[in-house]
């Protein structure tokens, strides 16, 4: 039926054809069964109505991207494709607190993920695919961090992500007395302490 019509369009969505006959409407995933012959094919009838929905495809980069934007992806692609359509992060983009944030059946799910695991450690876990209507924010990353108090030289020094407690105090110069004593240490996100 698809073929006496035409075939389909480039932006059809072949996995969310609807098939509706009297008062039923059944999902066909034509798509599938186009690549496998085994797949279901039902038979279409006088009256049937075959519908074919056009394909959500495109993908939201938000943040520290070269070039942000929509994109149109392919089924398939991955958090790394997308990426690269948005021409890489920039040098001030966080690689470790990129989101994927997608709209689930009834919840918004929010997937983290770290580039830096990614592509240094090749930890290919979090390049999820991206679907069509996701969102992907490369937020920018911290780049000063002030620290006060007993150390030889308090003030603001540069960070970059991953840098601990003790980077930072190495950079003001270290601890101005042995006594280690208490330090205190705010933080925007407590949850990374």
């Amino acid at each position: 039926l698809l073929g006496l019509a035409g075939g389909p369009t480039a932006n059809a969505d072949l996995s969310q054809v609807l098939l509706s006959r009297e008062d039923q409407t059944v999902q066909v995933a034509v798509q599938r069964a186009m690549e496998d012959a085994s797949q279901e094919n039902p038979r279409v009838t006088g009256g049937d109505v075959v519908i074919v929905p056009r394909a959500n495809r495109q993908v939201l980069v938000l943040g520290e991207v070269n070039s942000p934007g929509y994109y149109l992806v392919e089924p398939g692609a991955k958090v790394l494709d997308v990426l690269a359509l948005a021409k890489d992060i920039t040098p001030q983009a966080d690689p470790t607190s990129i989101t994927l944030v997608r709209q689930g059946e009834k919840d918004i799910l929010i997937y983290h993920i770290d580039l830096d695991r990614i592509r240094k450690d090749y930890d290919l876990t979090t390049n999820i695919e991206v679907r069509g209507g996701d969102v992907l924010i490369v937020p920018e990353g911290e780049h000063e961090a002030l620290i006060l108090g007993e150390v030889r030289n308090p003030g603001s020094f540069p960070v970059k992500a991953g840098d601990r407690l003790f980077n930072l105090i190495t950079k003001a110069g270290g601890l101005s007395t042995e006594d280690l004593g208490e330090a205190i240490v705010v933080r925007r996100d407590a949850d990374e302490l």
